[in-house]
């Protein structure tokens, strides 16, 4: 069946951009209380986020433009919220997996 939708995705270059344009915050030691809403509410005073994960009960993920993100971790770093210190860093890169891609395959 043919479809009258296409999906759009961004191009390479849109979403290489947006990676350097972004930081990625680790957000630690949070309440089981502190809600994503919070956590984006708190670090907006700081600028723009763009997203918000919390992948873990005691931990998260805030994504922000590197200059405010810079900011945001110097200011809140030892914030407290619901009696817990909250440990804010900017989020190490995650290593890349092990193995190859099919284009090194060929070669």
């Amino acid at each position: 069946m043919l479809s009258l939708f296409k999906a759009v995705s961004a191009s390479p270059l849109q979403s290489l951009a947006r990676n350097y344009a972004t930081k990625t915050i680790f957000v630690g030691n949070l309440s089981n209380f502190t809600s994503p809403e919070v956590i984006e509410e708190t670090f907006s005073q700081y600028g723009t986020v763009t997203n918000v994960r919390r992948p873990n009960a005691r931990f998260g993920f805030v994504e922000m433009e590197e200059a405010e993100a810079e900011e945001a971790v110097k200011n809140l770093n030892g914030f407290v919220h619901s009696e817990r210190e909250w440990n804010v860093k900017i989020a190490r890169d995650s290593p890349k997996k092990g193995g190859y891609s099919w284009s090194e395959q060929k070669e």
